[in-house]
């Protein structure tokens, strides 16, 4: 249903976490990198499909499959890499829109868009019974590609 709850991180964070930790020279250490913004799964695909352009949630999610052993929430302390002076800079939101941006942006994404739609559609065994609503949620971004 969308609410389990993550930890949302900019790759560059991570980066610049995974390079802090180097640099310090400590050995023998356990660091959570995580950045502290968290978030349930469903805002998060809420607002990328928003930033596609789109407006009807339910037209472009499915909540038929469930996980077994789904975790509610993934909490993780980063204090002992903060002690380091490690602290994330990105902000999730505004670098959300840029990432779809980039993406709606860069030569062949419709094209890829749809290789993978024939890949989906001739692969049944692969995407099961969520592969037409997969298809339409594709058709749909190929269409509004111009936003």
């Amino acid at each position: 249903n969308g609410t389990p709850i993550r930890n949302w991180l900019h790759a560059n964070d991570t980066a610049e976490a995974v390079i802090t930790i180097i640099e310090s020279g400590v050995k023998n250490e356990i660091y959570n990198i995580a950045g502290g913004f968290e978030q349930s799964n469903i805002d998060t695909v809420s607002k990328v499909i928003y930033e596609y352009g789109f407006d009807n949630l339910s037209d472009h999610l499915d909540f038929t499959y469930s996980r077994v052993g789904q975790d509610v929430r993934y909490a993780l302390d980063d204090s002992t890499l903060r002690s380091l002076g490690w602290e994330p800079k990105s902000i999730f939101d505004k670098e959300l829109s840029k990432i779809v941006k980039y993406y709606k942006n860069i030569e062949g994404y419709q094209q890829r868009f749809e290789q993978f739609s024939a890949v989906v559609l001739d692969n049944p065994q692969l995407f099961g019974e969520n592969r037409i609503k997969l298809i339409k949620t594709i058709r749909n971004w190929k269409f509004n590609y111009e936003h």
